[in-house]
């Protein structure tokens, strides 16, 4: 299993509905605009290059307007395709390379800026072909990176059952032989996740120490409470994971909406609500702009990673 990161601007629709990603072998630029017979000036990128070499039961994240808005699974090998009639860039040679994809829509997208900018810069850029960030913050103006498996993983571990769902995928087509692969498959991926998890009672029982009951709704039954990262578990350090002030105490479908980055919490402790949910979820589930929750210094970074994270 290897991973990629595409960034999908105007092709976005197409992308979602038709299920496949296209890149050109080449760009094709006349030498001369005014006499087409001195020829063409050909050019490849790294970026284009990188789609011919997924094969099936790769793992893709989609960047739409610095937002992780997709995973997608390769279904196949890709394959050389001519350019799709909608693509009409004239600049693009005709022939490329083709992926069919089963995609993944989080139903909250990431947003790149905050810890994925940050982890990039400081850990995985060094691995990307090419780098994902530039040194300005921007994210690279091509179509797809080869970042590394620790980064897989890390972006993976921050879309909980959308990245399992994807994994899931992924085992299945080597399992059945969809694809030729040397790296592991996803078994040993959600085993990495797993055991990086280790600590989570240890965090729990110190949160119900600390808030007794949930801060939001008020039960304090300790089965019907579980204990919430602020700045979410795959972004934090070994400290980071087991500090009681980067965690609350929520009922589930508070820890729900906070996990999904639905809602957050101004240092204030005002409640932030993300658009995503509509006013009839809000009036169902009881969540309403005057809640307001007791916030301690300590409480402060951790919730400004988490809305950076979700754009909150």
């Amino acid at each position: 299993m290897s991973f990629y990161w595409v960034n999908i601007g105007l092709s976005y629709d197409e992308v979602i509905k038709g299920n496949f990603l296209w890149a050109p072998l080449q760009g094709e630029k006349p030498i001369d605009e005014k006499d087409l017979s001195k020829g063409m000036r050909i050019r490849r990128y790294d970026y284009w290059d990188n789609v011919g070499l997924v094969k099936a039961g790769d793992i893709i994240f989609g960047n739409v307007d610095r937002k992780i808005r997709f995973v997608a699974v390769a279904i196949a090998d890709a394959f050389h395709d001519s350019r799709p009639k909608t693509r009409t860039f004239k600049q693009w040679g005709f022939n490329g390379n083709k992926i069919r994809i089963e995609i993944f829509l989080l139903p909250t997208p990431l947003s790149v800026d905050g810890y994925i900018h940050d982890a990039f810069r400081d850990r995985y850029n060094k691995f990307s072909i090419p780098t994902v960030f530039k040194s300005n913050g921007h994210v690279f103006q091509g179509y797809m990176a080869s970042i590394s498996d620790a980064a897989g993983i890390d972006l993976l571990s921050m879309t909980d059952e959308i990245g399992a769902a994807a994994v899931e995928t992924s085992d299945r087509l080597h399992s059945s032989g969809g694809g030729k692969t040397k790296k592991p498959a996803g078994a040993t991926t959600r085993q990495a996740i797993r055991e990086a998890r280790i600590g989570q009672g240890y965090f729990r029982q110190e949160l119900i120490t600390m808030w007794r009951a949930c801060p939001v709704t008020g039960v304090r039954n300790p089965n019907l409470l579980i204990a919430s990262h602020i700045k979410p578990w795959a972004l934090s350090d070994d400290n980071e994971r087991l500090d009681v002030f980067n965690g609350f105490l929520f009922s589930p479908h508070v820890d729900r909406l906070f996990d999904k980055g639905l809602i957050g919490f101004s240092n204030a402790g005002n409640i932030l609500i993300n658009p995503l949910l509509s006013s009839n979820d809000l009036k169902a589930l009881n969540i309403t702009p005057a809640i307001s929750i007791s916030i301690k210094q300590q409480n402060m970074p951790y919730l400004v990673a988490h809305r950076l994270l979700f754009g909150l």
